[in-house]
């Protein structure tokens, strides 16, 4: 999303019954604003990924958000810069799934600290 980008409050339509949450990844580039916000019954939660991005300790990670696809959100307008997300919807398995664990990489790993 870009500056002044935004969409109001709305719930997900599911895409098929056996879906039941969404998950937001928000990557590390410079915005301002475009926090999504969440509300359920009386509670609203707010999840802002630029200040959390902006942290020392955050500059080359992601930030996420997950939430059941029945709960209203909306996200705020972009004040600056770009927001860039990709957002899955997640679905339980049908039983009898066979699920596979990704493993760690070793401490081989070129990219891994000591």
């Amino acid at each position: 999303m870009s500056t002044d980008a935004f969409f109001k409050s709305r719930k997900d339509t599911p895409r098929a019954g056996n879906m039941f949450d969404s998950l937001v990844i928000v990557f590390p580039t410079p915005h301002k604003g475009g926090e999504l916000v969440l509300r359920h019954e009386s509670k609203t939660y707010t999840f802002d990924s630029s200040m959390l991005l902006s942290l020392p300790d955050m500059s080359s990670n992601v930030a996420f958000a997950a939430f059941f696809s029945d709960i209203d959100h909306e996200v705020l307008p972009v004040t600056s810069g770009h927001r860039v997300t990709i957002t899955y919807n997640l679905y339980f398995a049908p039983p009898g799934t066979v699920v596979y664990q990704l493993r760690t990489p070793q401490k081989s790993c070129t990219f891994c600290s000591p």
